[in-house]
């Protein structure tokens, strides 16, 4: 199967989508926080790039970092029938993944947990 999407293909993978749900966005090696700057861009596209603040021991002694929750993923809110091209082929972005020839959706209920437990932590 082929990368290629046209928009019959795309009509196939979301039928009826119309109203913006969360998806899984497969970004190039540590390039998670240049994919968000590049999808928040795009009119009605929502992002969360969860990310967690952690001390490391280097060299120079103990240094806050920031590194991604899921690396090389992120996540985006759209409308998928309208907007999964543009999200597919933005810069930084490898796909978007597809199990079955779909594209999961991710309920709002698991990102509203992951952004009120980032919030604690």
């Amino acid at each position: 199967m082929g990368m290629e999407t046209s928009p019959s293909s795309i009509a196939e993978l979301c039928p009826g989508h119309q109203e913006p749900a969360w998806f899984c966005v497969r970004t190039h090696l540590k390039h998670e926080h240049i994919a968000a700057a590049h999808l928040r861009q795009i009119p009605d596209v929502d992002v969360f790039h969860p990310q967690l603040r952690l001390l490391r021991s280097t060299r120079r002694g103990r240094r806050w970092s920031t590194e991604p929750l899921f690396p090389n993923y992120i996540f985006a809110r759209f409308v998928l029938e309208s907007t999964l091209e543009k999200v597919a082929f933005t810069p930084a972005v490898k796909v978007v993944p597809r199990f079955g020839g779909r594209v999961p959706e991710i309920p709002d209920a698991v990102i509203e947990d992951l952004r009120q437990g980032l919030a604690v932590l």
